[in-house]
């Protein structure tokens, strides 16, 4: 049988969470900011660089503004300006980004990006503490319309220089992404007889014609199907983020997949070892699977991009009918078309995906994935004659394009 597909063992699943303890909480921030804001006409806004009071050259101020604007991206419903236009303009206007901005600076600054509100602050560390304030300053007027802070109790305080940097993370969070695909697969059918005094298959049983005989095996590979549906998912898991370097594992993910073989010319292999060209018919047989995986997601976070790599495996609940491949019916002991066969196995997948977040609560996701998957159907019958368990195992394999949309809880 074709090697590519995973070998039939038993697997434990484990599921890891990454704790951050004593980091500074910037969701917080970015939520305290939008409900203490007493302008509701501020609607588009920039983070500058914040005054780093213990470390004036240090780059803790740019860190800062690099992680609140993602968090007022994911968490708010203001709209935000991307952090590098913002130290362009800060650039062009020769401002120093030392998180010290006063009346006519604010005004400039405002002008240049064509924003209505400004957030702005300062960090220090002291007594074994590091004490966040920020502020939404209102550009027209230098109004303070918002405040908010946080502190972070460190163990040890460590002097920054230029070229230090401020740990942060966000999470645990719960996504939840649904998407419908498309699939370039393959389908490989395998016959066989496990146990009895008679190892053989019946060749007749298989509907193809002008083949007949008992043998051993039965083998049919890299058989082209297409999808009756396109596949619909769902998975449930959690998000992490530490220094954009993103972390997600997941709770479960679960895929409904139709297809079916189409008409086509086939090789089949009796005994691993003669071959034979074929011709299989339409819908030769038609196939359906729902698949609970457990996945794994690594990656790198932006403010408004995710880009991320992926693992999966899991379980296969498969399903399959066909008017040509004949399973046993114990009430008129007789072979008859099969009709809704249920059978089991496992799948593993390799991904590579990118999501673009629409705002704090929405992203659009797009995704490519390499699978492999086997279940396995026991077509009944008994001890009569040559007719004893007659076997058969489906395996897929191929790529799957993913489209969909993700959800933040």
């Amino acid at each position: 049988m074709d090697s590519m597909i995973f070998p039939k063992t038993r697997s434990i699943f484990f599921i890891f969470f990454v704790v951050k303890l004593h980091a500074l909480d910037y969701l917080k921030i970015a939520r305290e900011i939008e409900k203490t804001n007493k302008d509701p006409q501020i609607k588009k806004i920039a983070v500058l660089p914040f005054e780093d009071i213990n470390y004036r050259e240090s780059r803790r101020g740019l860190e800062i503004q690099e992680e609140l604007t993602y968090a007022f991206v994911r968490h708010s419903h203001f709209q935000l300006v991307e952090r590098s236009q913002v130290n362009k303009i800060l650039e062009e206007l020769q401002f120093q980004q030392t998180g010290v901005v006063d009346e006519r600076s604010a005004k400039q600054i405002g002008k240049g990006l064509g924003v209505d509100g400004l957030v702005t602050g300062s960090i220090k560390t002291e007594g074994g503490e590091t004490k966040l304030y920020a502020r939404l300053i209102r550009v027209e007027d230098f109004a303070i319309v918002a405040v908010a802070s946080d502190i972070s109790r460190v163990t040890k305080e460590t002097p920054y220089d230029k070229k230090a940097s401020y740990e942060t993370s966000y999470g645990p969070q719960v996504e939840i992404d649904l998407w419908g695909t498309l699939g370039l697969t393959q389908m490989s059918l395998s016959f066989g007889k496990p146990t009895g005094d008679y190892p053989l298959v019946n060749a007749s049983h298989l509907g193809l014609l002008g083949l007949s005989g008992n043998y051993r095996t039965v083998d049919m590979n890299r058989l082209q199907e297409r999808q009756s549906l396109p596949p619909l998912g769902l998975r449930l898991r959690f998000h992490s983020k530490t220094q954009g370097f993103y972390f997600s594992p997941g709770l479960f993910e679960l895929m409904w997949q139709r297809s079916y073989l189409k008409a086509q010319e086939g090789q089949i292999i009796f005994n691993q070892a003669q071959e034979v060209s074929t011709y299989l018919p339409e819908r030769y047989m038609d196939f359906s699977s729902l698949d609970f995986t457990i996945p794994l997601l690594l990656g790198f976070e932006h403010t408004t991009w995710r880009l991320y790599s992926g693992v999966g495996l899991g379980f296969v609940l498969g399903f399959f009918s066909s008017a040509y491949i004949l399973s046993y019916n114990y009430a008129s002991q007789t072979f008859e078309k099969t009709s809704n066969q249920v059978g089991s196995g496992f799948q593993g997948s390799l991904f590579l995906g990118t999501m673009y977040h629409l705002n704090s609560f929405l992203s659009i996701m797009l995704e490519t994935r390499y699978f492999g998957a086997f279940a396995e159907f026991n077509r009944d019958g008994e001890t009569t004659g040559f007719l004893i368990s007659e076997d058969m195992t489906v395996y897929r394999r191929g790529f799957l394009f993913l489209g969909g949309l993700t959800f933040r809880l």
